[in-house]
């Protein structure tokens, strides 16, 4: 029993430990404004409704840890960051 007890501790931290936050880095949308950020990676429903509905939303949302690295990929023209912004310009 005494090695039942730690598996259950190790389990009990892993689900306590928080996700990372993530931001929006792609161009504002009508109810998503550019560096939206998300507590614990989750997002609202609004916000899945819209992933739904176009995926590539998702693709643009990074760990906030990537933040300023990510922002310098989106505009390197060829960078699959770039494009993905592109194509919701595009709509």
């Amino acid at each position: 029993m005494k090695g039942a007890c730690k598996v259950s501790k190790r389990i009990s931290k892993k689900r306590l430990e928080p996700k990372p936050s993530t931001v929006y880095i792609g161009p504002s949308l009508p109810g998503l404004a550019q560096y939206t950020v998300f507590r614990n990676g989750q997002w609202p429903a609004h916000v899945k409704t819209m992933i739904e509905g176009n995926d590539t939303i998702a693709q643009l949302i990074v760990p906030v840890t990537r933040l300023q690295a990510a922002r310098g990929d989106m505009q390197m023209p060829g960078h699959i960051l770039n494009f993905y912004a592109k194509q919701l310009l595009k709509g």
